[in-house]
């Protein structure tokens, strides 16, 4: 670890959220073919450079695939002028917490302000009758204005 100015320690983000395909059977087919994560990996340089570190211009090295814990993918990881880097596939929450389609409607509502308690109208289905809510928004107004 490096040690900063104040002499506490610092650990740099070694993560790079790189956009894939959010099909899982997609992402892990380009994971394990390196010619094809390579190109995948130039493609977003060249797309997104403000994602990768300056020196990945000279080039990077692939060293190894683990598997994620968690959410059982796998993860690819480079190093970049001596430095590793850990691939995050974007459809994959930071710390491989969960997959973000599991989880963008609860951020939404966050983001909003919307009370803990208000979320089991919009995100859990209607055990009693097996109903879906599909636009809750209109749903629940349709019912408060009866």
């Amino acid at each position: 670890m490096d040690k900063i100015a104040s002499g506490s320690t610092h650990r740099h983000n070694r993560v790079i959220c790189v956009p894939f395909s959010p099909s899982v059977k997609d992402y892990n087919k380009t994971v394990h073919d390196p010619a094809k994560f390579r190109a995948s990996v130039y493609a977003r340089i060249e797309q997104f450079p403000e994602l990768f570190p300056a020196e990945i211009t000279a080039g990077y090295r692939m060293k190894d695939i683990k598997e994620s814990k968690k959410l059982s993918i796998p993860i690819r990881r480079i190093e970049v002028s001596g430095i590793s880097y850990t691939i995050r596939p974007s459809f994959v929450m930071p710390y491989m917490t969960g997959f973000v389609k599991n989880v963008e409607k609860g951020l939404f509502l966050r983001k909003h302000d919307v009370p803990f308690g208000g979320w089991v109208m919009f995100l859990v289905e209607m055990p009693c009758t097996g109903i879906e809510l599909k636009n809750p928004l209109v749903e629940i107004a349709s019912l408060v204005q009866q």
